[in-house]
């Protein structure tokens, strides 16, 4: 699983919560890089990156140096001149592509701001004050009429950028005793709503999609089907193919990412037409998806991404059953770990303050305490449409019926935090009405939706069903990549026209 209890999902984009409060929004604003390379027509890489620097952010660029005080003899940088306008196109951790768009003598060296001429503000009056010590802050109700805004929280502060947002801090000590009470929100009473951006169309049904990061900002993403994996890397808020991956043997029925040592491995999970995994095991060369081991009779889970990264896999012949841990170092099974019953090891994670959480079989979000060591203890089952997807097997059934049972094998749950609430994101799919075809049927998915599973301010666990966006047929896979932004793969069949696909998204969270 890919761990992201230390980051605050929002809009689409998380901003690291480790500084905290009006000092974090003076220094988002006042971020400043310098073009340190021309790289192409109208084109500059930039010495700053994320956060301040977001594709889509405009610049402005200007010439200074440092000047001397004739009356104190002491240098100070000031700006001398604006030589143009801009606008990042890609962003990575350390550093961004900026595009001229208005040439007045644009040269390396030269330095890029945000570009801004007001900043609304809606909150309070003591953290106003303080902003506008620094920064030209407007205090209006009517945020979303602004290119940039901040708003106030009970939790922290949110930058916006055209209605969306882009950062998240925390308050500081001073500022959550000083600054005027804001009615919290409850959960129940919060509305969340989101936005699917479509970045890829396939002419398969997906079968599931992970990501992981390297070193330098680097993400890849893998989609999953039936017979390949398509493997991409993340750049700004494009998708650029690698390669694929053909599946070993049988039928692929999920997929994990991990990065182990600055190795990144992609997990297969595989099946033959009577229902036994043939999972395989394959890592990056370069770019280069290679398989390393293959024919692996478990099914495999990643409970936690990271430094410490936590592998497992499973036996599965029909049913789920024992959990052993993996060594992907040196391709081994390990030892045993105690699980709870009905756990799976396909649709499970562990959270950022140890909580396992997975899907069992019969479509329920289970939610444990405890350790593999030790065991677990139950803490709550969420019930909902989490079960089901377009990725299934027949599976035998017991000696002396000829019918096949159905597996399915949905979405695993993905840790966020939502405007100040920690949970987990689940994919829903709605099933209709069985269409007969040709004699047989076919079971078919009138909409996927995502589902916010979160705590209470009792500590009790409720579930919201995230408004706005619904996915065509079912929602095949839910990852979030190494800066917080969070994709989903869907799948559609029309079985009258023999006709299948599916897309990838990137999505985007906002309440309201």
């Amino acid at each position: 699983m890919l761990t992201i209890g230390r980051l605050l999902l929002l809009g689409g984009v998380v901003g690291n919560i480790f500084a905290v409060g009006i000092k974090d929004i003076e220094k988002f604003f006042n971020a400043q890089g310098s073009l340190i390379a021309e790289v192409g027509p109208y084109l500059y890489s930039c010495d700053r990156g994320l956060p301040s620097f977001r594709v889509d952010f405009p610049v402005s660029i200007y010439r200074g140096e440092y000047v001397k005080n004739p009356l104190t003899g002491k240098k100070t940088f000031v700006i001398l001149s604006q030589t143009g306008q801009g606008v990042v196109v890609q962003s990575f951790k350390s550093n961004s592509i900026i595009r001229i768009t208005e040439d007045n003598g644009v040269k390396v060296g030269d330095i890029a701001r945000l570009n801004y001429r007001k900043i609304c503000f809606k909150g309070s009056d003591y953290a106003f004050s303080k902003l506008q010590n620094a920064l030209p802050v407007v205090k209006t109700d009517n945020i979303a009429a602004c290119n940039w805004a901040v708003e106030e929280t009970p939790q922290g502060y949110r930058i916006l950028f055209r209605g969306r947002e882009v950062f998240f801090t925390s308050k500081g000590k001073e500022e959550a005793v000083e600054s005027i009470p804001i009615k919290r929100v409850s959960l129940h009473q919060l509305n969340l709503f989101v936005k699917a951006i479509e970045l890829k169309s396939f002419n398969d049904i997906p079968v599931g999609v992970d990501s992981v990061s390297v070193s330098k900002g680097v993400n890849f993403i893998a989609v999953g089907f039936d017979g390949d994996i398509k493997l991409y890397q993340i750049v700004g808020n494009s998708l650029t193919p690698l390669g694929d991956l053909p599946t070993p043997n049988g039928k692929l029925v999920g997929i994990r990412m991990v990065s182990v040592g600055g190795t990144v491995y992609i997990l297969g999970n595989a099946l033959t037409p009577d229902a036994q995994p043939v999972s395989f095991v394959a890592k990056l060369v370069g770019t280069n998806p290679v398989v390393v081991k293959s024919d692996i009779p478990y099914l495999f889970g990643v409970l936690r991404k990271g430094d410490k990264p936590l592998v497992v896999v499973q036996k599965f012949d029909g049913s789920f059953g024992e959990t052993y841990k993996f060594d992907l170092n040196r391709l081994k099974v390990g030892e045993k770990l105690k699980t709870p019953e009905g756990f799976r090891a396909d649709t499970a994670i562990l959270s950022s303050d140890g909580k396992l959480v997975f899907i069992d079989s019969g479509g329920i979000l289970r939610i444990f305490e405890g350790s593999f060591k030790g065991g677990f203890k139950h803490v709550v089952d969420i019930e909902g449409n989490f079960g089901k997807s377009y990725t299934a097997v027949g599976v035998p059934s017991p000696v002396g019926d000829t019918t096949l049972r159905k597996v399915f094998f949905p979405p695993h749950p993905v840790e966020v935090q939502l405007f100040g609430f920690k949970g987990f994101l689940v994919a829903e799919n709605e099933s209709e009405q069985i269409v007969p075809l040709l004699g047989g049927k076919l079971l078919k998915f009138r909409g996927g939706k995502l589902v916010f599973v979160a705590q209470t301010e009792r500590g009790l666990y409720e579930k919201k069903t995230l408004r706005g966006f619904v996915f065509e047929d079912a929602l095949q896979g839910i990852a979030v990549d190494g800066n917080g932004t969070p994709f989903a793969v869907s799948g559609y069949k029309n079985p009258f026209l023999f006709q299948k696909g599916g897309k990838i998204y990137r999505l985007e969270f906002r309440y309201f």
